[in-house]
């Protein structure tokens, strides 16, 4: 028992390292989606979560089509509260650091201004942070899953011996 729990354990941290990976290429998909509505249908950010939440699945797809519904109320809440409120429980349930998911809503600085160039320049540049930090940690990314598993195993084992 003591062996399959600490082996346990070595998994859950190989998961946690590989699901962080996913998660922010997650995030990097969904500025690409918001950049490529902003530049080609010429909309707003809010018009581009309701366009957005019909690609998405799961918890991002009723988040985005949340900020869509409230941004369509007009109840005088500005855009960057209300995508906070509906988008950062989403992001809180996925294995993501705090500094990741400021990275991901960088981009609303820029809402306001007229000028879509500096929406997409934002956007441009959250994404490609988003981007380089995935692209950091799958680079050692089986080095360590493999050291985590094996630690999982061999602490059990010496735990086993030191019980014996």
């Amino acid at each position: 028992m003591i062996l399959i729990g600490s082996l346990g354990m070595g998994f859950r941290y190989r998961n946690e390292f590989t699901g962080r990976i996913q998660a922010l290429r997650m995030l990097r998909t969904i500025l690409v989606l918001l950049e490529g509505e902003v530049r080609y249908g010429r909309d707003t950010l809010a018009e581009c979560c309701g366009h957005i939440s019909v690609r998405m699945k799961g918890d991002c797809k009723s988040a985005f089509a949340l900020v869509a519904e409230r941004m369509r109320q007009n109840s005088g809440e500005n855009f960057e509260s209300i995508f906070r409120d509906c988008v950062e429980p989403v992001l809180k349930s996925m294995p993501l650091k705090p500094e990741d998911r400021e990275e991901f809503f960088r981009f609303m600085g820029s809402y306001g201004c007229a000028d879509s160039s500096l929406q997409l320049r934002l956007l441009e540049q959250s994404r490609e942070q988003l981007e380089t930090k995935a692209g950091e940690l799958a680079a050692g990314n089986n080095e360590r899953c493999r050291m985590a598993v094996s630690l999982g195993c061999m602490g059990g084992l010496l735990i086993i011996l030191v019980l014996w």
